[in-house]
């Protein structure tokens, strides 16, 4: 991944951090099935890629001890530093932060128990590169879990505010790479981890509820959290922001139930093992 990424997110992590609470509130059912697939236990080592806050890996870490590990990783140094500050709360001592790429892991061959990817691979400019990545530093028999988002009709919230932002760009969203929807084809999904050597593939699916109270409460998350969508936003003059979220409005006015705005969500979540030989 390329220094450009690496500065959107790092430009997006105090944001993450921020939020850091309600993005592991919210994504609480995806973590539970990641962590029940890869089943950590004591004394082994898991690797967490593309942490940013590091919700999954902090999790880990107490069911890696005693003598396991957890090694919690991101592209960009600043997600790095927020998971390492959030480790301290939590006074865990199992824990260790690198900052690095998933298409390139500084890390050798064959000596990981575990590795999970929480909304990360999408977002990826080589996913099948990452795979193979992981796939190469997972011990014989090792587990493989990760989640993407599942297609645009299934998580409405998040489509309607990513084709605002591409509105804003000038750009159809078909035109955003890498896209959030992308590894959405569970046959293709499927195909890749086959092709890259994964066994015992398994894909599911978890879905939930995501509630704001409020429209801006919505938008302001919706805006900060993607790297790069914030100043895209504001190199708008006023007029074509307050017109663009005049329509926003109107397209998520259906969603609004109890004086608030409800969201429905749907993730795609995978596990796979290297072969034991």
């Amino acid at each position: 991944m390329g220094e450009d990424a690496r500065t959107r997110w790092d430009q997006a992590a105090q944001h993450w951090g921020r939020h850091a609470e309600r993005i592991d509130e919210e994504a609480e059912p995806v973590t539970d099935w990641l962590l029940a697939a890869i089943a950590p236990g004591p004394g082994e080592t898991v690797v967490e890629l593309g942490a940013g806050p590091g919700g999954v890996g902090l999790r880990a870490a107490r069911a890696v001890t005693p003598g396991g590990h957890v090694l919690i990783t991101d592209i960009a140094p600043e997600m790095v530093d927020i998971a390492r500050r959030r480790a301290q709360d939590l006074e865990l001592s199992t824990v260790s932060f690198e900052v690095a790429d998933a298409m390139a892991l500084p890390l050798p061959d064959a000596g990981i128990g575990a590795v999970v990817c929480r909304f990360a691979l999408q977002a990826m400019s080589d996913p099948a590169c990452a795979l193979r990545e992981m796939l190469r530093v997972l011990r014989p028999g090792g587990r493989l879990a990760f989640a993407v988002w599942a297609g645009a009709g299934a998580n409405p919230g998040t489509a309607a505010a990513m084709a605002a932002i591409h509105e804003a760009a000038g750009e159809p969203p078909a035109t955003a790479r890498p896209a959030i929807f992308s590894l959405a084809d569970e046959a293709i999904l499927a195909s890749l981890l086959d092709d890259t050597g994964f066994t015992d593939v398994r894909l599911e699916h978890v879905t939930g509820e995501r509630r704001y109270e409020t429209f801006e409460q919505w938008w302001e998350l919706r805006l900060r959290l993607p790297p790069g969508a914030q100043e895209t936003w504001e190199s708008l003059n006023p007029q074509t922001r307050e017109g663009i979220e005049r329509g926003l409005r109107e397209r998520v006015a259906a969603y609004r139930r109890d004086d608030a705005l409800v969201f429905g969500w749907d993730a795609l979540v995978a596990c796979a093992r290297r072969p034991p030989r």
